[in-house]
C-alpha cells in the first residue's frame, strides 16, 4: 500500500511506514480489506442468499447474520494461564509463536502444532508471529480442546485490530487441498464489521425454516470436546492483550481442591477488577 502520510510504499507485513514511521493500520485488517477479498466474499454471500431463499430460510439467515453482528471474541485456555494474566496488568497474552520462542510454551506433540507455523505463515506472510487466535461466540463459551476456561474479550479493545477467518486454518488448508507454495483463496476472511456476513455465508446450509434464535450460538460455534472436530469462525487479533481486554471469564467449577483454591483467587481478582466470572 501507499503510506497515507508520505506517499511511499509500505510493505504488506508492516504496520509502520519504513520511510516516515507513520502508522498505516494493522496488516491483517488491511489484508482483509483488499478488493479481491471483499469482492470474492460478496460473491459468496450473494450465492448464500439465493440458496437460503430457495429453501425458504432467507429470513432466518438474515436474523442469524444480525445476531452474529453482536458476537464477541473468546479465547479458551487452562486456568493457570488465566490466573497469570489476571494477577497483573503488566502480564500480556501473546501469540503462540512468541510463547514458543520465549520458552514459555512447548508445542504439543500432534499434527496440528507440527505444521502450525506453516499455515499461520500462509495466512499472514512475514507477520504471523503477531497474531493471537480466538473464536466468535454468541454464548460466552469457548472451544474446550484449547482450554476449559473462556476469556470473553471487550469488543472496544480489539475490534480495530481483529479479523475473522472461515475456520481453523489447518482444516481449511486440508479441505481445499492447498500446497505450501499456493496462496489462500480469496473470500474466506473479513474485517470485524464483516464477521456476520462471513458467518452467514459459511453457515447458511445449517439454517432451515425451523431454526430458532436459540439455535444460533450452537450453529456459530460447534464445540465437540477433545475430538478436534469442532467448527467455528476463527478470530485473529493483531498484537497482545492484557487483563484490561477481558470482559468475563467462563468455565467449570473445579473439582479438585487445589484448582478450587486457584479459581476462588481468580474470581476475587476478577471481581476487584470489575470483570465478570461465572461457572457453567
Amino acid at each position: 500500500m501507499i503510506c497515507t502520510h508520505c506517499g511511499n510504499e509500505v510493505p504488506s507485513h508492516r504496520r509502520d511506514c519504513p520511510s516516515c514511521g507513520e502508522d498505516n493500520g494493522f496488516p491483517n485488517v488491511r489484508l482483509s480489506q483488499l478488493q479481491p477479498e471483499v469482492t470474492a466474499l460478496a460473491t459468496r454471500y450473494a450465492s448464500a442468499l439465493v440458496s437460503a431463499d430457495a429453501r425458504g430460510a432467507k429470513s432466518i439467515l438474515l436474523r442469524f447474520e444480525a445476531a452474529v453482528a453482536t458476537s464477541k471474541v473468546v479465547i479458551s485456555r487452562p486456568l493457570g494461564i488465566i490466573q497469570g494474566l489476571i494477577d497483573d496488568t503488566r502480564q500480556s497474552y501473546v501469540s503462540f509463536q512468541k510463547q514458543v520462542s520465549a520458552g514459555l510454551r512447548s508445542p504439543a506433540d500432534n499434527i496440528y502444532d507440527q505444521v502450525r507455523q506453516q499455515y499461520e505463515s500462509a495466512l499472514y506472510p512475514h507477520f504471523s508471529g503477531e497474531i493471537i487466535f480466538g473464536s466468535l461466540t454468541l454464548s460466552g463459551r469457548g472451544i474446550t480442546p484449547y482450554g476449559p476456561y473462556a476469556m470473553v474479550l471487550r469488543t472496544e479493545m480489539i475490534k480495530r485490530r481483529t479479523t475473522v477467518f472461515e475456520e481453523n486454518p489447518h482444516k481449511f488448508i486440508s479441505k481445499h487441498r492447498l500446497l505450501g507454495n499456493e496462496p489462500l483463496s480469496a473470500g474466506y476472511r473479513a474485517d470485524w464489521e464483516g464477521r456476520s456476513r462471513l458467518a452467514a455465508t459459511k453457515l447458511q446450509p445449517d439454517l432451515t425454516p425451523n431454526t430458532s434464535e436459540e439455535d444460533f450460538p450452537g450453529i456459530l460455534q460447534k464445540d465437540v470436546g477433545d475430538t478436534g472436530e469442532g467448527d467455528f469462525i476463527e478470530a485473529h487479533i493483531y498484537g497482545s492483550i492484557n487483563r484490561n481486554a477481558i470482559e468475563s471469564v467462563v468455565g467449570p467449577k473445579p473439582k479438585v481442591r487445589a484448582d478450587r483454591i486457584i479459581w476462588d483467587a481468580v474470581v476475587q481478582r476478577l471481581n476487584n477488577a470489575g470483570i465478570e466470572a461465572r461457572t457453567i
